[in-house]
């Protein structure tokens, strides 16, 4: 697994899909003038290995528990964005006591936020159709 490091303290920053650490450019500084910033790629992203298998809730949640085991960490603070929160929340769910904090999930309306997501992020709308998003996930990759 993959990761980037600054500063000194312990948070733990988990990357949202199809995105890796790089995600954290702009806010690493600022948090490690405070805190040790962890950024770890997850399993299939950016520079961590990218095996055919084992994309599971349960197997991602395996390999934040050893990173922090083999980083001798016992608990963490933890911040997490898009799909790492759900991998963050099952941390939080089954191992209680590995994590100090982390921020609630944000459950409010805001029509800006909908319009941002249109204009911004439309393939989201896509991934969850099985007929459309590999043909035009595959085709975007190809040109």
């Amino acid at each position: 697994m993959h990761v980037a490091e600054a500063g000194s303290g312990v948070p733990v920053l988990l990357h949202g899909f199809p995105q890796h650490w790089w995600e954290w450019r702009k806010v690493i500084s600022g948090l490690a003038e405070q805190f040790r910033v962890i950024c770890p790629d997850l399993r299939g992203a950016g520079w961590s290995a990218a095996p055919r298998r084992g994309y599971t809730r349960d197997q991602l949640l395996a390999d934040v528990v050893a990173l922090l085991d083999t980083l001798g960490l016992d608990d963490v603070h933890l911040l997490t964005h898009d799909y790492g929160a759900l991998v963050g929340y099952q941390l939080c769910l089954r191992h209680p006591e590995r994590v100090r904090r982390h921020p609630p999930p944000y459950f409010g309306f805001d029509p800006g936020m909908v319009l941002a997501i249109l204009r911004n992020a439309w393939f989201n709308l896509l991934i969850p159709v099985p007929v459309l998003e590999p043909g035009l996930l595959g085709r975007g990759a190809n040109g």
